[in-house]
């Protein structure tokens, strides 16, 4: 958001509406409460010369269907919707209404999980089936996909390291739950390792009691 709102001021892209869906918008609102914890640019503009780019006017929030649909209708513009692997929320339908046309595109920002339709249309599946209100649905997907990397909001490799690190009291057990499998196993295997503390990659299923 902040790079769109910096863009289109600067006239580096066009005049278009930038619409805001799904937890994205309610993720925002913790940014603007909190200019604090943002980079000294930014929150020196917000504080110092009340100018908050995440209040732009360039930004519309949708929230119902009937919106969604009215922005569907419309002309040219950018929309923002989780979830970034096209795996639920209203960008699975955003994606559905727009993925046939080839003047459209459709730009993965985040890491695309082994199994999702995110991962499909970045290691080039055309032909994708979505459930759509029950009904299993197919879809050619002839619109211009693109993979932009330096967008994830996880920590890397040594910032969870780090983390683990400079627990204290150091933790009896980590649970390692989210990523590929093998980097699960890895990881799970160096903490143990390296801190002497316990470690659970459970599977898919698994259930966990926790006290």
């Amino acid at each position: 958001m902040l790079l769109i709102e910096e863009w289109q001021r600067y006239g580096l892209l066009p005049e278009v509406p930038v619409i805001v869906d799904g937890m994205l918008w309610d993720v925002t609102a913790i940014y603007t409460v909190y200019p604090e914890f943002m980079n000294s640019e930014t929150r020196n503009r917000i504080i110092t010369h009340h100018n908050n780019p995440f209040l732009s006017p360039i930004f519309k929030h949708t929230v119902s269907e009937e919106e969604r649909q009215q922005v569907l209708s419309g002309g040219p513009a950018i929309l923002l919707a989780t979830s970034g692997m096209l795996n639920g929320g209203p960008s699975v339908s955003y994606f559905a209404n727009l993925c046939e046309d080839e003047k459209n595109a459709i730009v993965l920002v985040s890491y695309q999980g082994v199994g999702t339709l995110g991962r499909t249309i970045q290691n080039g599946g055309r032909e994708v089936d979505i459930e759509l209100n029950g009904k299993l649905k197919h879809f050619t997907v002839n619109a211009l996909v693109y993979s932009i990397e330096g967008f994830s909001g996880h920590s890397d490799r040594k910032q969870l390291e780090r983390f683990v690190s400079d627990i204290r009291p150091k933790p009896r057990k980590v649970i390692i739950g989210h990523g590929e499998e093998g980097k699960i196993l890895e990881l799970s295997h160096y903490v143990r390792r390296r801190f002497g503390i316990e470690t659970y990659a459970p599977h898919i299923l698994d259930a966990l009691r926790l006290k």
